[in-house]
C-alpha cells in the first residue's frame, strides 16, 4: 500500500481549513473577524492570542451561535496563510 506525503503542517483529520476574515496592523498582530464554519458565517465576538510557535498562532475566541456563546479555538499558519478549527468544529 502507497501513503501520501503530507502537504503540511495542517493536513489531517484532527482539523479543518476554514475561511477567516482578519485584521492586519502594522506591528503584525493579527485579529480575527470573522469565521465561517460550514457555510454558516459568525461574528468572532471576542478573542485572545494564546501563543506562538514558529509561524503559528493559536486564538481562543467566542462565536455567538444564536442565543448561546461558543469558544472557538482558531489557528494561523502564516507561511501557508491558513486558519483552521479542530475538526469536531465542522462535524
Amino acid at each position: 500500500m502507497s501513503l501520501r506525503v503530507s502537504a503540511g503542517p495542517y493536513d489531517c483529520r484532527q482539523i479543518a481549513i476554514v475561511p477567516v476574515i482578519a485584521s492586519f496592523d502594522t506591528s503584525g498582530r493579527i485579529i480575527p473577524l470573522y469565521v465561517r464554519i460550514k457555510g454558516i458565517p459568525y461574528k468572532i465576538d471576542s478573542c485572545r492570542a494564546n501563543r506562538k510557535l514558529g509561524g503559528i498562532e493559536e486564538f481562543y475566541c467566542k462565536i455567538r451561535d444564536g442565543e448561546y456563546w461558543k469558544p472557538l479555538l482558531l489557528t494561523y499558519y502564516k507561511e501557508e496563510g491558513a486558519w483552521t478549527v479542530p475538526g469536531y468544529a465542522v462535524k
